[in-house]
């Protein structure tokens, strides 16, 4: 797992409020996106999600990750999803049957493919790309993703043009996606 995520979950477990905050802004929008494909239902989606974070507040001085951060929110939302259908299979607000789901889902077939899409290994290629980056590229991108400035914010904040923000992400995206290649390729 990456340094950052092992401090992130640390801080989680000792009860720091923030961090639990910090993790919800960094994976709500991703995992919402994720469960609203599985499930079909925004609201069914966003309470999914929610409760993952819920329960991993409530549950914080028992978490064990073994491998990645992004991979065990993926798994726990991928399996309060299929709870949900499974709860709701007999109910008008499924839109997607379970036989159908079973049959088409790489998960039901795969049950480790989140894992090995955002594994150890790839966690740990993207922090070595990350570090590649020149200085005020690697800044601008830390401050977009990581701390979720807006391109006009880190302008500001960096004393630098908006479209030099713009040209720099642009740049940290493709090295960064040139970089995981070999791991987006299923």
């Amino acid at each position: 797992m990456h340094l950052l995520e092992n401090d992130l979950i640390q801080r989680i477990k000792n009860g720091e409020q923030s961090s639990i905050v910090l993790l919800f802004r960094m994976y709500y929008a991703p995992l919402y996106t994720y469960a609203a494909g599985m499930l079909k239902s925004k609201e069914s989606a966003e309470e999914v999600v929610q409760d993952t974070f819920i329960k991993i507040w409530e549950s914080r001085s028992q978490i064990e990750i073994a491998s990645s951060l992004r991979g065990y929110l993926y798994r726990c939302v991928h399996n309060r999803c299929l709870n949900n259908i499974r709860e709701n299979k007999n109910t008008k607000n499924l839109f997607i049957p379970l036989e159908k789901l079973n049959r088409l889902s790489v998960f039901e077939t795969a049950p480790d493919i989140i894992e090995s899409i955002f594994s150890e290994e790839m966690e740990k290629s993207l922090a070595e790309a990350v570090a590649s980056l020149p200085e005020q590229c690697r800044q601008i991108f830390y401050l977009c993703r990581f701390e979720e400035l807006s391109y006009r914010e880190i302008s500001v904040r960096l004393g630098i043009s908006l479209s030099t923000v713009k040209t720099q992400m642009q740049r940290a995206m493709s090295k960064l996606a040139g970089a995981l290649k070999n791991h987006l390729a299923l």
